[in-house]
């Protein structure tokens, strides 16, 4: 926690103001303090890190590309991710 003195030394040599970001936990517990506009992003975020950790992004995006071009209606693409991110891990 910064000490007010350093708060506003801070904001004035820097012309703006200082706050602080709670982190972010990716899981169940989080999408209950979100609002729901944000609930496609954050899933997708989470995606896109979960393939990226288990080495699996370039085949995921690769399915992503086949499946947004047979897409039909109004399909999310949280929902094409999701399957693309399913269909990686299947592969190996």
């Amino acid at each position: 926690m910064l000490r007010e003195t350093d708060y506003y030394k801070i904001s004035e040599e820097y012309s703006t103001s200082v706050g602080v970001a709670k982190g972010v936990v990716f899981g169940d517990n989080i999408k209950k303090n979100i609002p729901k506009s944000l609930s496609d992003d954050l899933d997708l975020t989470a995606i896109i890190t979960s393939a990226i950790h288990s080495d699996k992004y370039q085949s995921m995006i690769r399915i992503v590309r086949k499946l947004e071009k047979k897409r039909v209606g109004r399909i999310k693409d949280v929902t094409i991710y999701k399957k693309a991110f399913i269909e990686a891990c299947k592969e190996n």
